[in-house]
């Protein structure tokens, strides 16, 4: 199945919105679009696999603060067709525990993907990167004050044990 929202009409954000749902699975679906977001993810546990996801506004993947996301063998590309100066192909501010397991990520604007803004345990391997406009992986960029949890993380720290092995 396909879903595809426009890039260029405000509103239609996100392609896909994962808002209050928890312990959802989407699977061999193709994602196109949003204004924004191709994906938005605001609660885990979720499980992304076996999904196409690209032709973003901007990021491909938003996770703001959701966590125990898994993505698994997904194709992730064409992020920034609206605005490319900040379109990362995954973008997970503050979420604890991702998982990002044997993707394809390329011709991504800015960033392949990153844990940040405090994000805890999160586990990046095995994925193929390339053709990034700025770095591959990231496990340094720098958040906002406002995104990090001060009692998980009182020294404000952009990530807390996250592993990047074998891609």
């Amino acid at each position: 199945a396909i879903i595809q929202y426009p890039t260029t009409v405000s509103g239609q954000d996100n392609t896909f919105y994962l808002g209050t749902a928890s312990n959802c699975t989407l699977r061999r679906l193709e994602l196109v679009g949003g204004y924004f977001y191709a994906i938005k993810i605001d609660t885990g546990p979720c499980l992304v696999e076996d999904c196409v996801i690209h032709g973003s506004g901007r990021d491909c993947v938003k996770i703001p603060g959701a966590d125990y996301v898994t993505i698994r063998r997904c194709e992730i590309y064409d992020s920034g067709l609206r605005d490319p100066s900040n379109a990362e192909g995954i973008d997970n501010v503050n979420g604890d525990r991702m998982v990002v397991q044997d993707c394809w990520i390329h011709d991504i604007a800015t960033n392949g993907l990153y844990p940040k803004g405090g994000s805890i345990a999160s586990v990046i391997e095995r994925n193929l990167i390339q053709r990034c406009g700025q770095k591959g992986i990231s496990m340094a960029q720098s958040s906002g004050l406002a995104f990090y949890d001060p009692v998980a993380n009182p020294g404000c720290y952009s990530c807390i044990d996250c592993i990047a092995r074998n891609n």
